[in-house]
């Protein structure tokens, strides 16, 4: 015997399996703060509704993958449709670090964090005189998961070489 299809699911916009959106929605929201095992008892607790931790798994990666596609559309869409932006500042701040982070199962992956901003001088007044100091500001962050923190590319130049060719030289200044 096959499964049963009810015309009024597809009405409904209900995905296939046997939990409601609303339950759905519950399970992926609580796997996103705890364990997947634990987002599943949890759920059992306060609906009743069995759900094992592969399940929640499963679940999660499918609406993470689905948000991501959502995401992308919207960046292509902004992409095609707003104008070119303004020019950036003169000097900008770019710091880029890295972390390995256990994964399901007992595997590690590299999780990248860049940081971007604006340098900016302030003036400040001490006991003696006035001094300058540099830092950063309106800093914006972006982070994700390396596709495969394995795979190296072998550098065949110089530090010097590589560092020289790293320099960010901001466009002239406009007077």
């Amino acid at each position: 015997m096959g499964q049963a299809f009810s015309p009024l699911d597809e009405e409904l916009a209900l995905a296939p399996g046997h939990l409601t959106p609303f339950v759905r929605e519950s399970v992926v929201r609580l796997a996103t703060w705890m364990s997947f095992v634990r987002a599943g008892r949890e759920v059992a607790h306060f609906t009743g509704v069995q759900v094992g931790g592969t399940t929640v798994r499963r679940m999660t990666e499918r609406a993470g993958a689905a948000y991501v596609l959502v995401q992308t559309a919207a960046v292509t869409l902004l992409e095609r449709e707003l104008p070119a932006p303004p020019e950036g500042p003169a000097v900008q701040y770019l710091s880029v670090d890295g972390a390995m982070v256990p994964l399901v199962g007992g595997v590690w992956a590299e999780v990248r964090t860049l940081a971007l901003g604006e340098v900016g001088v302030r003036e400040i007044q001490t006991r003696r005189d006035r001094e300058r100091t540099v830092h950063a500001q309106d800093l914006s962050y972006f982070g994700g998961v390396s596709p495969n923190p394995r795979k190296f590319r072998q550098v065949k130049s110089s530090p010097a070489t590589i560092a020289s060719r790293s320099m960010i030289r901001p466009p002239p200044r406009k007077m």
